[in-house]
């Protein structure tokens, strides 16, 4: 059994896509309301970013923008099968793949947490987390502990 099946890190996976979900629903409405007639919305967003990256991003403060379940898994499973000792992430939101990653680290014998490890421990593993928005860099902080994967997030 790994970290994403059972205890703190499921519960809190859990929730967190429930809170995303109802989050993120009001965006993606308005995406598909107001989308280019070709899909691609990529472009105004980048065009947004552009203007003015702060704003654009400071406007996104409470949504998840987060990966799937399905995507998380697949991050998770990356590290693991990598035996990963240190991860950076660029853009953690609200800690939804940081979560993910830092299970990993924890799985593949990372110390800490009443694990084991063995004689290839990946003592000393870690995840580096990146956020433009502050208020999602703290969120994801408090996500992230309330997982018990605090001691693996610089």
């Amino acid at each position: 059994m790994d970290s994403l099946s059972s205890g703190p890190v499921a519960d809190v996976l859990a929730n967190l896509y429930i809170e995303a979900e109802r989050a993120d629903a009001p965006m993606r409405e308005s995406e598909k309301s107001s989308a280019d007639p070709s899909g691609d919305w990529t472009t105004a967003f980048i065009a947004s970013e552009k203007a003015d990256l702060r704003g654009t991003y400071a406007s996104l403060a409470t949504n998840f923008l987060c990966v799937s379940p399905k995507f998380g898994r697949h991050l998770y499973m990356t590290a693991r099968a990598s035996r990963a000792r240190l991860i950076v992430e660029f853009g953690t939101s609200m800690g939804v793949s940081t979560i993910y990653a830092a299970a990993a680290l924890r799985d593949n014998g990372g110390g800490g947490g009443g694990g084991g490890g063995g004689g290839d421990s990946a003592a000393g593993a870690r995840i580096i987390s990146t956020e433009l928005e502050p208020s999602k860099a703290e969120r994801a902080r408090k996500n992230v502990a309330a997982a018990g994967l605090q001691r693996r997030q610089d």
